[in-house]
């Protein structure tokens, strides 16, 4: 259960993946992020990056060059103990899905970009969020149609009024 050997090594193809998806068993656990960093460097053009499942180790940063991945319109990492988001995040212009729903008891550290992700459909926040100094502003999100796990002490209530297309919300307390 090599991951490295899933990654396609000829730059051509490379540079043409629209989608990455990491399949994890429970027998494959992966410690090494180094592979999983160079995703962000050799697949700019992806429009899809689903890391559900990959555990990494405790208090892992999401790599900033994650801001790089202009076209991304996905990403996910449900299941991962990924702590700390990088404020490039809010590069991601594109993001129509967000799903931070990392593995039980693991808070996870999010920057104030959220607002910034103007074409974001769908947000599922951590279970357990960091101690932001300021809460996370979502009033700008004006294509957001779902919210699970919505903090009261972590987002402005008011912000769900200015939400128009808003067809789910799970509330977290």
């Amino acid at each position: 259960h090599r991951v490295d050997q899933l990654i396609p090594q000829d730059r051509q193809v490379n540079e043409h993946l629209r989608s990455l998806v990491f399949f994890h068993d429970k027998k494959c656990r992966m410690e090494n992020w180094d592979l999983v960093k160079g995703v962000f460097v050799e697949f700019k053009l992806l429009r899809v990056l689903d890391l559900e499942g990959i555990k990494g180790l405790k208090g892992q940063s999401l790599p900033k060059e994650v801001g790089n991945l202009l076209w991304l319109k996905f990403l996910s990492l449900k299941r991962t103990r990924i702590q700390i988001l990088p404020s490039s995040l809010g590069n991601l212009d594109n993001l129509q899905f967000l799903n931070l729903q990392t593995v039980n008891k693991v808070t996870v550290e999010i920057p104030n970009v959220i607002c910034k992700l103007k074409r974001l459909r769908h947000l599922y926040l951590p279970n357990w969020c960091g101690n932001a100094t300021n809460n996370l502003q979502l009033e700008n999100l004006a294509n957001l149609q779902t919210i699970v796990n919505f903090l009261a002490c972590k987002c402005d209530v008011k912000d769900l009024l200015k939400l128009k297309k808003l067809r789910k919300l799970v509330l977290k307390d």
